[in-house]
Protein backbone atom coordinates (compact mmCIF):
# COMPACT_ATOMS: atom_id res chain seq x y z
CA UNK A 1 0.00 0.00 0.00
CA UNK A 2 2.70 2.50 1.07
CA UNK A 3 4.52 1.91 -2.51
CA UNK A 4 1.22 2.44 -4.27
CA UNK A 5 1.14 6.12 -2.29
CA UNK A 6 4.50 6.67 -3.69
CA UNK A 7 4.10 6.49 -6.93
CA UNK A 8 0.91 8.44 -6.40
CA UNK A 9 2.58 10.98 -5.21
CA UNK A 10 5.87 11.39 -7.74
CA UNK A 11 3.07 11.01 -10.31
CA UNK A 12 1.44 13.88 -9.04
CA UNK A 13 4.04 16.12 -8.39
CA UNK A 14 5.86 15.55 -11.74
CA UNK A 15 3.44 16.40 -13.57
CA UNK A 16 2.75 19.68 -11.39
CA UNK A 17 6.67 20.20 -12.14
CA UNK A 18 6.45 19.51 -16.04
CA UNK A 19 3.16 22.40 -15.75
CA UNK A 20 5.04 24.48 -14.09
CA UNK A 21 8.00 24.27 -16.02
CA UNK A 22 6.08 24.49 -19.65
CA UNK A 23 4.07 28.01 -18.25
CA UNK A 24 8.21 29.45 -17.09
CA UNK A 25 9.45 28.38 -20.62
CA UNK A 26 6.43 30.38 -22.32
CA UNK A 27 7.36 33.76 -20.60
CA UNK A 28 11.02 33.03 -21.23
CA UNK A 29 10.39 32.51 -24.59
CA UNK A 30 7.70 35.74 -24.71
CA UNK A 31 8.96 38.93 -26.03
CA UNK A 32 9.68 41.00 -22.64
CA UNK A 33 7.74 43.79 -23.64
CA UNK A 34 4.24 41.80 -24.56
CA UNK A 35 4.70 40.43 -20.96
CA UNK A 36 2.52 42.89 -18.63
CA UNK A 37 2.03 42.48 -14.93
CA UNK A 38 -0.81 44.76 -14.11
CA UNK A 39 -0.97 45.42 -10.68
CA UNK A 40 -4.48 46.80 -9.02
CA UNK A 41 -4.61 50.27 -7.65
CA UNK A 42 -5.04 49.73 -3.87
CA UNK A 43 -7.91 52.51 -4.23
CA UNK A 44 -9.74 49.73 -5.92
CA UNK A 45 -9.73 47.61 -3.35
CA UNK A 46 -10.10 50.00 -0.12
CA UNK A 47 -13.17 51.54 -2.41
CA UNK A 48 -15.11 48.45 -2.29
CA UNK A 49 -14.03 47.49 1.47
CA UNK A 50 -15.14 50.36 3.09
CA UNK A 51 -16.97 52.95 0.75
CA UNK A 52 -19.53 50.32 -1.01
CA UNK A 53 -20.96 49.56 2.45
CA UNK A 54 -23.28 52.02 1.62
CA UNK A 55 -21.98 53.15 -2.16
CA UNK A 56 -22.47 50.00 -3.42
CA UNK A 57 -23.06 50.24 -6.99
CA UNK A 58 -24.75 46.59 -7.14
CA UNK A 59 -27.47 47.68 -5.23
CA UNK A 60 -31.22 48.65 -6.77
CA UNK A 61 -32.01 52.26 -6.98
CA UNK A 62 -35.01 51.67 -4.56
CA UNK A 63 -32.39 50.14 -1.71
CA UNK A 64 -29.20 52.32 -1.77
CA UNK A 65 -28.82 54.02 0.98
CA UNK A 66 -26.03 56.90 -0.34
CA UNK A 67 -25.53 57.78 -3.93
CA UNK A 68 -23.24 55.78 -5.88
CA UNK A 69 -19.32 56.35 -5.86
CA UNK A 70 -19.94 57.64 -10.18
CA UNK A 71 -22.09 60.72 -8.20
CA UNK A 72 -19.83 61.76 -5.86
CA UNK A 73 -16.60 62.00 -8.40
CA UNK A 74 -18.86 63.66 -11.29
CA UNK A 75 -20.08 66.12 -8.09
CA UNK A 76 -16.16 66.65 -7.23
CA UNK A 77 -14.61 66.99 -10.31
CA UNK A 78 -14.85 69.41 -13.17
CA UNK A 79 -12.78 70.20 -15.94
CA UNK A 80 -10.65 72.30 -13.69
CA UNK A 81 -10.58 70.01 -11.04
CA UNK A 82 -6.35 68.41 -10.12
CA UNK A 83 -5.76 65.57 -8.43
CA UNK A 84 -4.70 66.96 -5.05
CA UNK A 85 -7.91 69.47 -5.03
CA UNK A 86 -9.95 66.45 -5.19
CA UNK A 87 -7.97 64.76 -2.68
CA UNK A 88 -7.93 67.85 -0.13
CA UNK A 89 -11.95 67.92 -0.61
CA UNK A 90 -13.04 64.17 -0.01
CA UNK A 91 -10.01 64.37 3.02
CA UNK A 92 -12.10 66.77 4.68
CA UNK A 93 -15.09 65.59 3.97
CA UNK A 94 -14.31 62.75 5.69
CA UNK A 95 -12.88 64.13 8.67
CA UNK A 96 -15.77 66.28 8.93
CA UNK A 97 -19.02 65.58 6.90
CA UNK A 98 -21.21 68.53 6.61
CA UNK A 99 -24.12 70.02 4.81
CA UNK A 100 -22.29 73.53 4.58
CA UNK A 101 -19.07 71.63 2.60
CA UNK A 102 -21.07 69.51 0.70
CA UNK A 103 -21.08 69.59 -3.22
CA UNK A 104 -24.49 67.30 -3.23
CA UNK A 105 -26.94 68.70 -1.33
CA UNK A 106 -29.69 66.33 -3.48
CA UNK A 107 -28.11 62.96 -1.77
CA UNK A 108 -28.59 64.82 1.37
CA UNK A 109 -31.78 65.51 1.04
CA UNK A 110 -32.12 62.42 -0.30
CA UNK A 111 -30.40 59.88 2.41
CA UNK A 112 -28.77 62.53 5.06
CA UNK A 113 -25.86 63.65 6.35
CA UNK A 114 -23.21 60.74 5.84
CA UNK A 115 -21.76 60.12 9.28
CA UNK A 116 -18.63 60.60 10.40
CA UNK A 117 -16.04 57.87 9.04
CA UNK A 118 -12.95 56.49 11.10
CA UNK A 119 -10.89 55.53 8.35
CA UNK A 120 -7.36 56.63 8.64
CA UNK A 121 -6.47 59.28 6.24
CA UNK A 122 -3.73 57.19 4.52
CA UNK A 123 -7.00 55.10 3.37
CA UNK A 124 -8.61 58.05 2.23
CA UNK A 125 -6.27 59.64 0.11
CA UNK A 126 -5.98 55.81 -1.28
CA UNK A 127 -9.05 55.77 -2.55
CA UNK A 128 -9.88 59.78 -3.39
CA UNK A 129 -6.06 58.86 -6.04
CA UNK A 130 -8.03 55.95 -7.38
CA UNK A 131 -11.54 57.70 -8.06
CA UNK A 132 -9.62 60.67 -9.58
CA UNK A 133 -7.53 58.48 -12.22
CA UNK A 134 -9.92 55.15 -12.74
CA UNK A 135 -13.47 54.91 -14.06
CA UNK A 136 -15.71 53.91 -11.41
CA UNK A 137 -18.33 51.69 -12.09
CA UNK A 138 -21.97 52.85 -12.15
CA UNK A 139 -25.08 51.11 -11.07
CA UNK A 140 -27.33 49.70 -14.11
CA UNK A 141 -30.02 52.59 -13.36
CA UNK A 142 -27.10 55.41 -13.01
CA UNK A 143 -27.98 57.20 -16.45
CA UNK A 144 -31.23 57.01 -16.35
CA UNK A 145 -31.98 58.28 -13.19
CA UNK A 146 -29.28 61.01 -14.15
CA UNK A 147 -31.12 62.22 -16.87
CA UNK A 148 -34.27 61.98 -14.74
CA UNK A 149 -32.53 64.10 -12.39
CA UNK A 150 -30.24 66.28 -14.59
CA UNK A 151 -31.80 66.33 -18.03
CA UNK A 152 -29.05 66.12 -20.70
CA UNK A 153 -26.59 67.79 -18.78
CA UNK A 154 -23.18 66.40 -19.30
CA UNK A 155 -21.90 64.05 -16.70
Amino acid sequence: MKFLASILIVVILSAYNYNTEDKYSEIAQSNPSEVIFKQEHPGKRLMENNCNICHNPKTAEESIIAPPMVAVKMHYISEETTKEEFVDAMLDWAKEPSVEKSKMPGAIKKFGLMPYQFYPEGTIKQIADYMFDNEIEKPVWFDIHYKKMHGDRKN
